[in-house]
């Protein structure tokens, strides 16, 4: 498994593939639901190196192929964010809260969404929220660290 995504890494960020090639090599991938995972994973590269739209397709197409879980459809949301979809995003937001409303990453990322927006109070109190409930979210830590306390 690590020796797979480690070659994707290779092939989709060190040797910088297009956006065409990925959509031809997922095509193969989602013709069975349980790739769902590489899919997520290889979306997890793309976000850590700040290439959102790539992001964003792979968290899409990872939340389809299993519809149920929210933490795909909170890492698409964002992805989204990243690339100023707030509309979208907002929507997905608003799922995940009606089915688990104390679902982990839930407050981090409507205080993304705030802050993107330019409500820096706002996020920072749903920032604040999310690390009392999950005080080791390391992401959201340095959000928070990186964004919103000032320098």
């Amino acid at each position: 498994k690590d020796s797979f995504l480690n070659q994707l890494h290779i092939l989709f960020i060190k040797e910088g593939f297009k956006e065409t090639q990925i959509q031809l090599f997922l095509k193969d991938l989602e013709k069975n639901k349980s790739n769902a995972i590489f899919i997520d994973k290889i979306g997890d590269e793309f976000y850590k190196n700040a290439k959102f739209k790539i992001a964003d397709i792979l968290y899409r197409r990872a939340y389809y192929l299993e519809p149920n879980n929210l933490d795909y459809m909170l890492k698409w949301t964002k992805s989204s964010i990243y690339l100023k979809e707030f509309d979208s995003a907002q929507k997905r937001i608003n799922k995940v809260t009606s089915i688990e409303p104390d679902h982990r990453d839930l407050e981090y990322v409507i205080g993304m969404r705030e802050y993107f927006k330019g409500n820096f109070k706002k996020a920072q109190e749903h920032i604040h929220k999310e690390l009392l409930r999950y005080p080791d979210n390391i992401e959201c830590k340095r959000f928070l660290q990186n964004q919103i306390k000032p320098k």
